[in-house]
């Protein structure tokens, strides 16, 4: 059975508000379900119009976003393969679930360390000023519009 599990960051978190992602943030919505909100370990960088993830960078790091559940995983993956480009590689990870408990999800990570500004608080919402939601809602909350990220 294919993995079904996706992990957000930026542009496709539920309540991302930017035209960049809107539509394939839009199909997403409709192709899954939300499982939660989660973290997952590693650096966000700061790319501009959307954030990165990086797996290095030593010490204890963690990005917010949130699982969700894709109801036909090689469709959709077809069309979100195309959506990162060659900038990304999708790769399985834990994440841990903001209710407790782990799993693995698939997870776009940037395939090179970026020469960006490193955001220490592992939020890509946040570098707009507003408070993240990300790790706040519970499961089977309905996550609050915000600002702009990639993944």
């Amino acid at each position: 059975m294919t993995l079904a599990q996706l992990f957000v960051y930026g542009t496709l978190r539920p309540e991302a508000s930017d035209l960049l992602g809107r539509r394939a943030r839009d199909r997403l919505a409709r192709e899954s379900t939300l499982i939660g909100a989660a973290a997952t370990s590693g650096r966000l960088y700061d790319l501009g119009q959307y954030p990165g993830l990086w797996a290095g960078g030593g010490g204890r790091n963690e990005v917010t976003g949130y699982v969700i559940k894709l109801a036909k995983p090689s469709l959709t993956f077809a069309w979100l393969d195309r959506y990162e480009g060659n900038e990304y590689a999708r790769q399985r990870r834990p994440v841990a679930l903001e209710t407790g408990g782990s799993m693995v999800a698939w997870v776009y990570m940037l395939r090179r360390k970026p020469a960006a500004r490193v955001l220490d608080n592992g939020d890509w919402l946040d570098l707009t000023g507003g408070r993240s939601s990300a790790l706040t809602h519970r499961a089977s909350s309905q996550p609050r519009r915000r600002h702009r990220s990639r993944i």
